[in-house]
């Protein structure tokens, strides 16, 4: 089950069904189990997200997704996303709104299936798998630059 918590005070750019599955694409995927296990997916504002990013980062400004493990077995985890950072990211990459807050919950998804991007090689293979859940939701390559997704 995925839960959505909006914690923005705004209007969010889709339903929150689309956001649970973008979430449960990118678990289909994987070779993990999806029934029986949560997963929350709390859309925060910039102060939450700063304060947040702070704390488990120790980066003071917010950031555009942190993924927080769970027990890997009735919880998988949960994901803050800076709904700001993330429609302001969509603006300077030219993408839609909806576009880009569907890769970053894949992005998200992935980590806690314990993808990372902090080596090339990592990078790579991360961004091979957001780009198959993505397309196989409909949603082009976010990593091109010549279109307009």
């Amino acid at each position: 089950m995925v839960e959505v918590q909006n914690g923005t005070g705004s209007r969010l750019p889709c339903p929150h069904r689309d956001i649970a599955g973008w979430a449960a694409a990118a678990w289909r995927s994987s070779k993990l189990r999806e029934e029986g296990s949560s997963l929350c997916i709390r859309l925060v504002d910039r102060a939450e997200g700063r304060r947040l990013n702070v704390r488990f980062a120790n980066k003071d400004a917010p950031t555009n997704v942190l993924a927080f493990d769970g027990d890997g077995v009735d919880h998988m985890g949960d994901l803050a996303i800076c709904l700001a950072v993330a429609r302001a990211e969509a603006r300077a990459q030219h993408k839609t709104v909806r576009n880009h807050l569907a890769h970053l919950v894949v992005h998200g998804a992935l980590h806690l299936q314990g993808y990372d991007h902090r080596t090339e090689s990592e990078a790579r293979r991360m961004e091979s798998r957001e780009v198959e859940v993505l397309e196989e939701l409909g949603i082009r390559n976010p990593y091109r630059t010549d279109v307009r997704s």
